[in-house]
């Protein structure tokens, strides 16, 4: 088996899913929170896995301190799955 084989992805299975984070009471505590300082959404599930969503106010790290971030976080222990997050505007 070549290298290339070895490192070879392969979807088996996908799902699409979408969940509504809000943030009720966006104070200047949470907008303030600091770099690395997140707020955690629900637990939600797609695909038969649990995931939240991550909201950086302030970025991630000083590089990104002008920018709001989030992520997607695989909440599932030991699972093991890639997601993709199109940007909408």
């Amino acid at each position: 088996m070549s290298s290339e084989s070895k490192n070879a992805a392969s979807i088996t299975e996908a799902d699409i899913g979408t969940y509504a984070f809000e943030i009720d009471d966006y104070s200047s505590k949470i907008r303030n929170i600091g770099v690395g300082g997140f707020v955690r959404s629900d637990t939600f599930t797609v695909g038969g896995l649990d995931w939240a969503i991550r909201f950086y106010p302030n970025g991630i790290h000083e590089g990104s301190k002008q920018f709001v971030i989030t992520t997607l976080e695989l909440m599932s222990s030991n699972a093991e799955a890639r997601a993709l997050c199109p940007q909408t505007r």
